[in-house]
């Protein structure tokens, strides 16, 4: 199965072991972490602040 994922906390232990496992099985992955995170390759990196409405807005309106 693949599609596209949003993952929130991307640059965390958890965010990313999930992005690894979804690119790994060949969904489309947007990482959401407050700095944008470097690795894993593949990952689209979505740089906001969940706690800054406005940084979301800006980051999700693309």
């Amino acid at each position: 199965m693949s599609g596209t994922a949003l993952v929130v906390g991307a640059s965390g232990i958890i965010g990313n072991a999930l992005a690894k496992r979804l690119l790994a099985e060949g969904w489309t992955v947007h990482g959401l972490a407050r700095r944008s995170p470097a690795e894993p390759e593949g990952l689209r990196p979505v740089a906001a602040d969940l706690l800054d409405p406005a940084s979301l807005d800006a980051a999700l309106a693309q």
